[in-house]
C-alpha cells in the first residue's frame, strides 16, 4: 500500500491475517522488570515464533547495576529500538515508523495496516497491543484490556519501495 505522508510516499506493509501471540512476561510492580508485549506484538504480526524476534529483557539485563547515567533505561531501549531495526530488515525488508497518534496531518493509514499501538494500560503501565487501522485486534495480555488511550502507532515500511534490492 502506498501512504502519502506530507508529500512523500511511504510503502507500508498490509498483511491479512494476524496470528495472536500473548506476551509470556508480564511488567513487574517494581518498575524494573519489562514486559514483553511489544515482542508478543511483533510475532503476532510476522506469524514468527515469539523466540525469534528481539527481546527487551536481554538489553535490561546487560545494563542492570550500571548506575553512571540516569538515562539508562531510555539508552537501553533505543539499543533494543535497533536490534528490532536489524531483525525487521535481516528478515523481512522493512524498517518502523513510529508515529505518534494525531501528530501528523493527513497521516492517517488504511484500515488493513496492522500496527502497534502503544499507551498506558488500566494497570498504568505502558503497554503495546496491535492495531489494524486505529482500531485495537489484539492485546498480547492475558487480561485483554487494552489501552487506555493510543500515545503512538508503530508502522512497518518497506526498504525497497519499488522491488530493488
Amino acid at each position: 500500500m502506498i501512504v502519502n505522508l506530507n508529500g512523500g510516499m511511504l510503502r507500508v506493509m498490509i498483511s491479512e491475517t494476524m496470528k495472536p501471540v500473548r506476551q509470556t512476561r508480564l511488567a513487574g510492580t517494581d518498575g524494573e522488570t519489562p514486559g514483553n508485549c511489544f515482542q508478543a506484538c511483533l510475532a503476532s504480526i510476522f506469524d514468527v515464533p515469539l523466540e525469534d524476534v528481539p527481546d527487551w529483557k536481554d538489553r535490561i539485563d546487560a545494563y542492570r547495576g550500571d548506575k553512571r547515567t540516569p538515562k539508562c533505561r531510555d539508552r537501553t531501549w533505543q539499543q533494543h529500538w535497533m536490534d528490532v531495526q536489524h531483525w525487521l530488515r535481516d528478515a523481512f525488508q522493512l524498517t518502523m515508523l513510529e508515529v505518534k497518534a494525531g501528530s501528523i496531518q493527513g497521516f492517517d493509514m488504511h484500515e488493513e495496516c496492522l500496527s502497534i499501538a502503544t499507551g498506558r494500560s488500566r494497570r498504568g503501565t505502558l503497554h503495546a497491543c496491535v492495531a489494524r487501522g486505529k482500531e485495537i485486534v489484539h492485546d498480547p495480555h492475558p487480561k485483554n484490556e487494552g489501552l487506555n488511550r493510543i500515545s503512538t502507532f508503530t508502522y512497518f515500511v518497506n526498504l525497497h519501495p519499488d522491488g530493488d534490492k
